[in-house]
């Protein structure tokens, strides 16, 4: 920090327990997201991972920005390989 940087100038840093909390998901979601480059972008300091809230806020926007951009998914849950059965036989 220079001598013209105050505390008041950083971010607090955000722990995953946190961002887990903001998103709500899981904090293993973001460790699985951080383990295939998904997700906020993350910083180390030392063996602690945080994250940055701009970061955040960057990443909350891109997701927004994609999923506006994608046409509306008409099939339900056939994506995902489950289909609804007729119970009527």
């Amino acid at each position: 920090m220079t001598s013209t940087t105050s505390a008041q100038e950083l971010d607090a840093l955000l722990t995953p327990a946190e961002v887990s909390h903001y998103l709500g998901v899981p904090v293993g979601t973001l460790a699985n997201w951080r383990y295939q480059s998904r997700g906020p972008a993350f910083l180390r300091v030392g063996r602690h991972v945080r994250y940055r809230t701009e970061d955040l806020a960057a990443w909350v926007q891109a997701q927004l920005a994609e999923n506006l951009s994608r046409p509306p998914d008409t099939v339900g849950h056939a994506r995902s390989g489950r289909h609804l059965r007729s119970t009527a036989r």
